[in-house]
């Protein structure tokens, strides 16, 4: 029998995204040398390698100092299933594999994330189906990994070696493994290797001038998290507590497999935060970043789960006001969440109604409608479709769908210039996403979706040719 396609995708680390397709022929040496390289101060020059033998792909460690895991257990050797997670060090690499091409066609569960939507059989096959709807989630069984600590005196934030470092070093436990940070990350991040909300910060996620986010361990049940935190509430900007506060209303109230959980929300020693669902993955924009584009079928996946999401909130009365490729973020098997309700409105009470003054512009000006340009206190859930319709069109041909050279001329254009057609830019796109893409951009609400649930249902009955 043939060897199986198989490849390795990196999916957490400094080189995410980075994929290798494996050859029978080939003995992949994975480490700091070796023929597939990770810069990974936490690996052993040659930690492990993967080679095919007896049918099957193997994984096997080379006597590493901080060991191998697959899928959260230590191994000295493993054969290989597709989806399995190897840890090495900081970095999280998957194996997928797929048999020879069988003699009729099968859907798998998680397929390539570049596979099409299935379409409709051939005009041959008796009493064709129509094709199923895009899944609005995949659930991702395995368990999270075993974290590889580097070893005392490399940070756990930067890891960079304590000889890079003027020496004042601290360990920190918390009943949880030690991890040592260098001066300059406890400095930048104080709530490194403490506790907030009985989660131990051991990660620095982003960083802006509203504060920072932390990943923390639940010190109790070990469960990963991510803490959004605002400067000392005596220095912090009194709208940018509000909307974190807004966002942890909002993001707590609306439970939906699409949209970044909140947990919990509070005060200690004067830092605002907001814990949340601690998502693998990243958002759409950094994934765009190093894909250019996206084929179609996935276009379609993202775009029926963020409309069912934006549905869910809109059933409860909340509209997102920001959605971009920013704040949707991306899982294995092509499952996305929203995030960042910090401009979210409740258009039922009103009650977070109250931060947005009379021709004030909240969002961001590439995926606003027309009507949030002039003011954001009278945009409703049509200005989230638009939104929406805006950024399928942008992760559709790596372009907006208007892109002036400066903000005035992009103002004039949002009210004015129509967006070309998807197809006209994508040869070979169906009549009805461009249908459906053009009714989400149109400038006067009206003529828009009036509700992301029928968006959501046009987007499902989209079909591409294979």
């Amino acid at each position: 029998m043939d060897a199986p396609k198989a490849e390795i995708v990196v999916e957490e680390g400094t080189e995410s995204g980075r994929v290798l397709s494996l050859r029978p022929s080939k003995v992949i040496e994975i480490g700091r040398e070796g023929n597939f390289r990770l810069e990974d101060s936490a690996l052993s020059r040659r930690h492990c390698r993967i080679l095919f033998e007896g049918g099957r792909y193997r994984v096997e460690d080379q006597g590493s100092t901080w060991g191998t895991f697959v899928n959260g257990g230590k191994i000295a050797s493993h054969v290989l299933s597709h989806g399995d997670r190897i840890k090495i060090g900081n970095h999280v690499l998957v194996f997928t594999s797929e048999p020879p091409v069988p003699a009729a066609p099968v859907l798998l569960v998680e397929e390539d994330p570049e596979d099409a939507i299935p379409s409709a059989p051939m005009a041959a096959a008796p009493a064709p189906a129509p094709p199923p709807a895009p899944p609005t989630m995949t659930p991702d069984p395995l368990p999270e990994p075993e974290e590889a600590i580097p070893p005392l005196g490399t940070c756990a934030n930067c890891l960079k070696p304590a000889g890079e470092d003027d020496g004042r070093w601290a360990t920190e436990s918390v009943d949880l493994a030690p991890r040592s940070y260098c001066t300059n990350c406890r400095e930048q991040y104080p709530l490194l290797g403490k506790v907030l909300a009985n989660h131990f910060c051991e990660k620095v996620l982003g960083a802006g001038g509203m504060g920072i986010v932390y990943r923390g361990t639940h010190v109790v049940m070990g469960r990963k998290a991510a803490l959004k935190t605002l400067k000392v509430l005596a220095e912090a900007d009194p709208i940018m507590v509000q909307r974190l506060l807004r966002e942890a209303t909002a993001g707590g109230r609306i439970q939906h497999p699409n949209i970044v959980a909140v947990h919990d929300t509070g005060e200690q020693d004067q830092i605002a935060y907001v814990v949340m669902e601690y998502v693998r993955g990243e958002n759409l924009a950094e994934a765009m970043r190093r894909e250019k584009s996206f084929a179609l079928p996935r276009v379609l996946r993202f775009g029926v789960q963020v409309a069912d999401a934006l549905a869910a909130g809109f059933r409860l009365g909340y509209i997102h006001r920001d959605i971009k490729p920013e704040n949707v973020l991306l899982m294995r098997g092509d499952v996305v969440k929203v995030t960042d309700f910090g401009l979210a409105k409740n258009l039922k009470d009103g009650e977070l109604g109250g931060l947005t003054r009379t021709g004030q512009v909240l969002g961001t000006m590439l995926y606003m409608p027309p009507e949030q340009i002039v003011s954001s206190k009278g945009s409703d859930q049509r200005a989230d479709i638009y939104s929406l319709g805006a950024t399928l069109f942008h992760l559709a041909t790596g372009r907006p769908p208007l892109d002036a050279k400066s903000a005035i001329a992009l103002l004039m254009d949002i009210r004015t210039k129509e967006p070309p057609p998807l197809s006209s830019l994508i040869p070979g796109t169906p009549p009805e996403m461009d249908r459906v893409l053009a009714k989400c951009l149109k400038k006067a609400p009206a003529d828009r979706y009036q509700e992301p649930a029928d968006l959501a249902a046009d987007l499902r009955r989209v079909t591409i040719p294979a």
